[in-house]
């Protein structure tokens, strides 16, 4: 490990699309995961036609199991549509989105950088050894103890909670606006329709409005 020119910490789709376009390029890399795939995370699931070019261009099957193809968006405040639109024709991004739950697409587009020779690591966990507040190494813990790799770059993508960057100095904006997300899967007739569908007002058994879309 300690050869590999390119540390990625976090395989969520940046650090697992960072490992594959730098791997395409020649650089050997390792890429760091704390969990182990298939892993869940709270997230919409929906995928723009921007997403899904970069996917088009990292060779992504999209006849995976679990994945939906939508062609437009839909959205209501209450029973009232405000508006359906489809995705228009573009220059360059596709004319269409889809849905794929981030448990598969984050381990698709992992296997994906894996393919190109990125050396994944799960169940691993990365934490930086800093001197004079510098990066100087990468302790890489897990079940069979840890070692100590000192790659030529490090690029962070460990999520929101970004407990590596934190020991960095960063951290979150406070004077900017968080949210806090839950999600749900359940059976619907409509599984099949081609728009993504947003709910504007949501409100509790009382009829109090919540939080949220």
């Amino acid at each position: 490990m300690s050869t590999r020119s390119v540390l990625v910490v976090g395989g969520g789709p940046a650090g697992s699309a960072a490992a594959y376009w730098l791997a395409r390029d020649g650089h050997e890399v390792t890429l760091v995961e704390k969990k182990e795939y298939p892993r869940d995370k709270t997230c919409g699931d929906a995928l723009t036609p921007r997403a899904i070019l970069q996917l088009q261009q990292m060779g992504f099957d999209f006849d995976v199991a679990g994945f939906h193809k939508v062609v437009g968006l839909r959205s209501y405040a209450g029973d009232e549509l405000m508006i359906e639109m489809s995705w228009p024709d573009h220059s360059r991004f596709p004319n269409w989105g889809g849905v794929i739950r981030r448990r598969d697409l984050d381990e698709q587009v992992a296997r994906l950088a894996e393919k190109e020779g990125v050396q994944i690591l799960e169940r691993t966990t990365a934490t930086p050894v800093i001197e004079d507040g510098v990066l100087t190494s990468v302790t890489l813990s897990n079940g069979d103890g840890s070692d100590t790799v000192t790659p030529a770059v490090t690029i962070i993508a460990d999520g929101s909670m970004n407990r590596f960057g934190r020991e960095l100095g960063t951290a979150r904006r406070k004077d900017y606006p968080m949210g806090m997300a839950a999600r749900g899967y359940y059976s619907s007739p409509k599984s099949e329709d081609p728009f993504l569908e947003s709910q504007l007002d949501l409100r509790d058994s009382s009829g109090a409005t919540m939080p949220g879309y």
